[in-house]
């Protein structure tokens, strides 16, 4: 299993949003506090974090975004970037 203090060590090494590191750090205080069983909710929230930080448009997103969701889903960039073009031409 993951630990989110090593998932979220390693995203905020590809971003400078103060906002992001922030948050994020919360996610893992709150995370020290939180039973095993319910971690999904801080998994959860570090999700709308990331996804807050993120430009809405794909097309503004830089290496650096790519590396970071692909660290917080474990998918390589290609993948993600492939899924997300089928995903965008289903519309």
């Amino acid at each position: 299993m993951r630990k989110i203090s090593e998932v979220v060590k390693e995203m905020q090494k590809y971003t400078q949003n103060e906002e992001f590191i922030r948050l994020s750090n919360k996610v893992v205080q709150d995370s020290l506090f939180t039973a095993p069983e319910s971690m999904w909710m801080r998994w959860n929230e570090l999700h709308a974090v990331m996804m807050e930080s993120l430009p809405s448009d794909l097309s503004q997103w830089t290496e650096d975004n790519w590396k970071m969701v692909s660290v917080f889903t474990t998918k390589p960039i290609e993948e993600l970037r492939r899924l997300v073009s089928i995903a965008t031409q289903m519309g």
